[in-house]
């Protein structure tokens, strides 16, 4: 297959491989420029060369990708607690020629030391849902993924 036959999209440069998260809602707002949008537009007039970016939650991966491709001289490492989408965030970043300045981790960064090194986490048929699991979710939903946690201030040193 044509490797453009599989591109949704393109944002800020970044092409938008097909994945069954993006939903044609969602590829309808890439398309308009909409997706993300304060997020996207804050981040590119803010950082500059050398920065060091954290990004929490991944979602597709889109964001992280256009920190990369507008700055030449950045680094970012990426989390996501979703462990379905890890390989499509990689895929994204690989088609764009970024993998080797965005590092993609399936994880959730906690302010807090966690109580134990991975947490439940629920995932939903929307990318955009998916969350640390509440009190109500137990282990045998098939919807539940466990996700290791990582300190913030580990993160940081």
């Amino acid at each position: 297959m044509d490797r453009d036959q599989d591109i949704v999209a393109e944002l800020h440069g970044v092409r938008i491989p097909a994945a069954p998260h993006l939903a044609p809602r969602t590829i309808a707002a890439i398309k308009r420029g909409l997706y993300e949008r304060p997020e996207i537009e804050g981040t590119l007039v803010n950082l500059r060369p050398g920065d060091r970016v954290v990004e929490l939650g991944s979602g597709a991966g889109i964001v992280s990708a256009i920190i990369a491709r507008n700055f030449d001289d950045l680094q970012v490492r990426t989390f996501e607690g979703n462990p379905e989408l890890i390989d499509h965030i990689r895929k994204l970043h690989a088609l764009n020629g970024l993998s080797d300045r965005v590092t993609v981790q399936n994880a959730l960064v906690t302010a807090h030391p966690a109580p134990a090194p991975v947490t439940l986490f629920s995932v939903s048929t929307s990318f955009l849902g998916s969350r640390i699991a509440d009190a109500t979710v137990t282990e045998t939903d098939p919807r539940t993924r466990r996700v290791e946690t990582l300190p913030y201030a580990d993160l940081r040193r």
